[in-house]
Order: C-alpha cells, then structure tokens, then sequence
C-alpha cells in the first residue's frame, strides 16, 4: 500500500491557493463554523487521518500533507505532525501559518492555523497552534467524488438478484461509495439491487471489502460498458478504513494539482 500511495503523490506539486475563500467578518458568512464546540467536534473527526495542507503566506506554491494528532482543550491548542518535506517544514517555522484541507461529513473543507510553534522531542519534530476561530463549511453536496479512473482499481461483487459475478474498474470513488465500469452485456444489473461480498482490489496486499447498493446507472460509451454508482452498505475494519482514507488523501491531492484548484 506504501508503494502505491507514493505513486500517486508527486514529489514536487504546484497550487495557487487553498479551496475556501477569506471569508468576510467571522460572525457575517453562514458558510463557516465559529461555534466552539462544534470546531472541536469536527477537530476531533479529523484528527489521526491525513491531510492535505499549503502555507498560504509562504513563497511556495507547494501542496504538503500533515495529521493532527492531539486536541488539548483545556490550552486551547491543537498538536499536528511535521509535514512531508523537509522545505515545507522550514517555511512552516518562518511564516507560522498553515491552511488544512480535507473533508467533514462528505463536505470539502479548510481551516486556517495561525501562530504556529515548531517543538522537538528527541528527533521527533512537530507543531502546535491555538485552535481555529472557525473552519470554512460550504454545504453542498453530500458525497464528494475524486476521479480514479488512470489508476485501474479493480472492483467485483455479486448479485443478490441473480447471483451473477459483476466485476469492473474504478471510476471514481468517496468516502461513501463509489462508481464502477463495468461490461452491462454478462452484469444485466439493476438500481436498487444490492451486490454482496464486494472487493474493491488496490494492490496485490490491499484489499476492501463491503456489500454495496446501486443508486444510479448510466451508460459510459457506444459499447455495451456502462457505469453503476452507489454507496458501500457495510462497515469496514480499521485497517481497510485507514487505507480507504490513505488512498483518498493521496487521490485528492492528485486530482488538487491537475485542477490547479487548491
């Protein structure tokens, strides 16, 4: 999974800024979240999963990923990794300012770091900041998306209905579900079915697995291919929900940099 993660993330990314505008005064803009409790509500979901992030202030255009590791309440601070370059941690130190990107109920969103200080422990480095007096959460639509198709995924569940094999690649894929091509010709599936004991197949040591239901079908070519969306209906174990969000924090930085939109 390590070599597949490293794959998809460039070693050297451009971008110009982070999604989530500045918004007007705090209290003034429905899209953002100033509620304490609820900043750490959404804090606290996040924390231990990757994360994208830039250092809006900085010279540098780079897009990094870092993780929150600890929320001290009572010190009103939040304590997250070094970030993945050793650049971005020396830019980090000069300019104190850090933009986090990532997602919260399905909802692309951003929170902006001020004031932060690098500490060491042995050779271990990190940083801390004052928790944020808001986080950028524009409501809009439920499952986001993130294009897989150059990377030949591999997905296969079967019928409930019909018991037949249905098999395919990858399109795109969420949190929450995702969509696959799949040969309609020996599927013959319909929306609303369920497909059992799904694999969705990332290398030859990664696999996750999931029953899944259609939602929507349409047809993806002149052939006989089409695409069935949907969303999984079983939870996964940890370790199958850590590289789901790997693959997607990997995904969704790949996806940032060809959009040159973050």
């Amino acid at each position: 999974m390590l070599a597949l993660i490293k794959k998809l993330i460039p070693q050297k990314t451009s971008k110009k800024e982070v999604t989530g505008p500045i918004a007007p005064h705090i209290n003034s803009n429905p899209r953002f979240i100033t509620e304490p409790e609820k900043i750490l509500t959404i804090l606290n979901a996040v924390t231990n999963i990757p994360i994208l992030c830039t250092i809006p202030t900085g010279a540098s255009d780079e897009v990094y990923s870092t993780q929150i590791v600890e929320l001290i309440d009572r010190k009103k601070l939040l304590t997250f990794k070094a970030l993945d370059s050793n650049e971005g941690n020396q830019s980090l130190k000069q300019h104190k300012q850090l933009k986090l990107i990532t997602h919260y109920n399905n909802i692309h969103i951003s929170i902006l770091l001020d004031k932060i200080v690098a500490h060491k422990i042995q050779h271990s480095a990190y940083f801390q900041a004052p928790l944020p007096l808001r986080i950028y959460y524009p409501q809009r639509r439920q499952f986001i998306r993130i294009d897989a198709s150059n990377h030949h995924f591999t997905f296969q569940g079967v019928s409930e209905r019909t018991s037949a094999t249905v098999g395919g690649t990858i399109e795109n894929i969420s949190r929450r579900g995702l969509a696959v091509i799949i040969d309609n010709t020996t599927a013959r599936t319909r929306i609303g079915e369920v497909l059992k004991n799904c694999t969705l197949t990332l290398d030859e040591q990664t696999k996750i697995h999931f029953d899944f239901t259609i939602r929507h079908q349409r047809p993806y070519s002149q052939n006989a291919l089409v695409t069935i969306g949907g969303s999984f209906t079983e939870t996964f174990t940890m370790e199958e929900q850590l590289s789901l969000d790997n693959l997607l924090a990997s995904l969704e930085r790949t996806e940032a940099v060809a959009r040159n939109d973050i």
